[in-house]
């Protein structure tokens, strides 16, 4: 029972974001933000990201930025689309291609990864390149679905998948030996490996896992009807855009599990830039004011041993005086 009511006080308080964002932008429209058509746009749009911000998350929580989740979702999304297309396999083969390609190539960056020893930010960047140069030379003209592909962007089907891959992220994060594993690592890798834990074996998985919620946004991607190609990094801004959503998240969770934390986070993300157009901010003007809420997040996370210490050294300083 105790233990009940923790996790509701720490569900609250992830909550209190999307909540004082929702009173706001009230407040500001005078009552007209405050509608079922604007929330579930902004719950629609969250879709891809929480998904694609969960795969992220794999790597983060070992200390891995990965940037290669825009081009590969797209690569998954061009040839897995017209595979299924080419083949008549309707949205089994959509589901089944696209899973393919983007597990294979998060397969393959891990396993470079290991071999090359390549910081992973680095070689990320570098495989964005080679990804989406794939998809051009066999699919110049991108991916363009028929309508009776297009289902799963629909709701409710893209609400039953999101919550189908935030359960499967909870379980391999709270229920399984390899969740432990890569919590470990990313806590502290020298007494992981003291402890015996083959590093490389775990980071592979993470890529595998990785590439499977990578697999699923691309799925979603494309089932938005149509994906067209890009070059020179021009992948960017498929990742980009969760990306101050996902350290939200990561900001907000410290006390739930990412799985709960990082769609709240994204939600809160697509209800500001939803809330900021509606009073009539351009989009440099929301881009700055998101660029600047990330700044402040990871400037806090990055400072939050030594906000600690000042607390404790307050607190000693208070009972040493009480003593004197």
């Amino acid at each position: 029972m105790k233990k009940g009511m923790v996790y509701i006080k720490n569900l609250m308080e992830v909550l209190i974001l999307p909540i004082a964002l929702l009173l706001v932008f009230a407040v500001a429209t005078k009552g007209s933000f405050i509608s079922g058509r604007i929330l579930m746009t902004a719950l629609r749009q969250s879709v891809m990201g929480t998904i694609v911000c969960l795969g992220l998350t794999l790597n983060l929580n070992m200390g891995m930025m990965n940037f290669a989740g825009g081009a590969s979702m797209i690569c998954g999304a061009v040839i897995g689309g017209n595979l299924a297309v080419a083949t008549g396999t309707g949205i089994p083969g959509l589901i089944f291609f696209c899973l393919l390609i983007g597990t294979g190539l998060m397969t393959i960056q891990g396993g470079l990864y290991n071999a090359f020893r390549v910081p992973c930010v680095v070689l990320s960047l570098g495989l964005t390149m080679v990804y989406e140069a794939v998809p051009r030379i066999f699919y110049p003209g991108g991916c363009t679905l028929p309508i009776d592909m297009t289902k799963l962007a629909l709701s409710p089907y893209c609400f039953i998948i999101m919550i189908v891959m935030c359960v499967v992220f909870y379980v391999i994060t709270e229920y399984t030996v390899l969740g432990h594993n890569m919590k470990a690592i990313g806590e502290n890798p020298a007494i992981a490996m003291g402890a015996g834990l083959d590093i490389d074996k775990v980071k592979l998985m993470s890529f595998i896992l990785t590439g499977v919620f990578f697999s699923i946004g691309a799925l979603m991607y494309v089932s938005k009807g149509s994906v067209d190609n890009v070059a020179a990094m021009g992948s960017m801004p498929v990742q980009m855009e969760s990306f101050t959503g996902m350290f939200l998240g990561k900001f907000l969770g410290k006390n739930v599990n990412k799985a709960v934390s990082v769609p709240i986070g994204v939600f809160s993300m697509k209800l500001l830039a939803s809330g900021l157009t509606i009073v009539g901010l351009n989009s440099n003007m929301q881009t700055i004011i998101q660029g600047l809420i990330l700044l402040v997040l990871l400037s806090y996370a990055a400072n939050t041993g030594l906000i600690d210490k000042i607390k404790a050294d307050r607190e000693f300083a208070k009972r040493a005086q009480a003593q004197a």
